[in-house]
């Protein structure tokens, strides 16, 4: 198995994990320490390369190691301010869910207050007993006013149109008398008693005299 020079630090929930000095020293001096061995004729493999390296950085001075003692601070230091950025986006978005949250289950709560008390004045409604409008005086003799007045122009009417009928009825009883006076033809009907009862029959004396002389 051959030695991986690119070493990954890895993810830890969208951000990239902090190296370690030795990481950056691996991955730095991986291919060079590779080229020795393979110089040496020595085996680089996967187990053999880790040795080699492991070998190479404790061999290392401490003013050596600084190099790689400085890139991991600044690494760590990127990964801890992205960690608070992140967090800090997490906690906004916890606080706005909430918020949210609270605005539904308070309009909700608000309908239903709402609707209780609706409900409960409508049934208070509906059991209190209804007020009978209650008129003074004046609107009471007003309104006795109004209808005399009204049962005033319905008699007048009825009594017009009675007295029309009995003038219409004198004026028919005037021409069948007219009749009758100026011929001895309409004698056999008699005394003119009932105008109506006349009519009829003299109705009845000229429509048979037209059949006659249609016939004839």
């Amino acid at each position: 198995m051959e030695y991986d020079e690119d070493v990954d630090a890895g993810e830890e929930g969208g951000i990239v994990r902090a190296k370690s000095a030795y990481m950056y020293f691996q991955t730095m001096n991986a291919s060079a320490i590779k080229e020795e061995l393979i110089k040496e004729g020595a085996d680089t493999g996967f187990g053999a390369m880790g040795s080699a390296i492991s070998a190479r950085w404790k061999a290392l001075s401490d003013s050596d190691k600084e190099i790689y003692l400085s890139l991991a601070r600044e690494d760590k230091e990127r990964y801890n301010a992205e960690c608070a950025q992140r967090d800090e986006e997490v906690l906004r978005l916890q606080e706005q869910r909430r918020r949210e949250n609270n605005a539904v289950e308070q309009d909700t709560r608000m309908r239903k207050a709402t609707l209780q008390s609706t409900e409960t004045l409508i049934a208070k409604e509906s059991t209190k007993p209804r007020r009978t409008r209650e008129y003074t005086d004046e609107q009471i003799q007003e309104r006795e006013e109004r209808k005399a007045s009204k049962k005033a122009e319905d008699d007048a009417i009825r009594d017009q149109q009675a007295a029309n009928k009995e003038s219409r009825s004198q004026q028919a009883e005037a021409r069948l008398k007219f009749l009758l006076s100026q011929s001895d033809i309409f004698s056999h009907f008699g005394s003119v008693k009932d105008g109506t009862y006349l009519l009829t029959h003299l109705t009845n004396y000229f429509t048979h005299s037209l059949t006659l002389l249609t016939h004839a």
